[in-house]
């Protein structure tokens, strides 16, 4: 795996993510598992890909990860995930990377359920907001919020009482 193929992804598909260049990939098993596998660690900012793969694979493996990154609240690949991975898809095809486009979605698919609309749901999502709009006031992050999983503002506030904490603290780590 070559760290050209890692930078590529991160200018190609997530512009935005890691500006100050933090995050790192390595092919190293993480601390703490007796295995190889592929992760997202928050905790040490690096993204472990242990697969032994090259091409799209490789590249479709690194958009998972990197999404678990972006996304943070990942742990079940749900509608957050799902949307940024979808997202990211949708970028591929734009560039005429067509197989690639269609193994993101295929991942997506593979972890579809039902939109159970919770906490941790609207939380994540606030962030996940911030990342693509990081001038965002938090009365626009909580109008899109509104839109996209049906609700007054009035029923937000009440349901949602640490909704401007979030927004704050993930302001402070998107938009600085």
């Amino acid at each position: 795996m070559t760290e050209n193929e890692y930078y590529w992804i991160k200018i190609t598909f997530f512009p935005r993510w890691d500006l100050p260049g933090r995050w790192s990939v390595t092919s190293e098993r993480a601390e703490g598992y007796e295995t190889d596998v592929n992760m997202c660690d928050w905790e040490k900012k690096k993204i472990h890909i242990c697969s032994n793969v090259s091409g799209d694979d490789l590249r479709s493996l690194l958009i998972h990860e990197i999404t678990n990154a972006v996304v943070k609240n990942s742990v079940l690949h749900k509608d957050l995930w799902q949307r940024r991975m979808l997202k990211a898809a949708a970028r591929a095809r734009q560039i005429g990377e067509q197989r690639l486009a269609r193994m993101i979605e295929e991942d997506v698919d593979g972890y579809k359920s039902p939109t159970i609309v919770d906490g941790a749901l609207i939380y994540g999502t606030i962030g996940d907001f911030l990342i693509d709009n990081p001038g965002a006031t938090f009365d626009e992050v909580v109008s899109r919020i509104c839109q996209e999983y049906p609700m007054r503002k009035a029923e937000f506030h009440k349901r949602y009482k640490k909704a401007q904490k979030i927004y704050e603290k993930e302001r402070n780590q998107y938009c600085d």
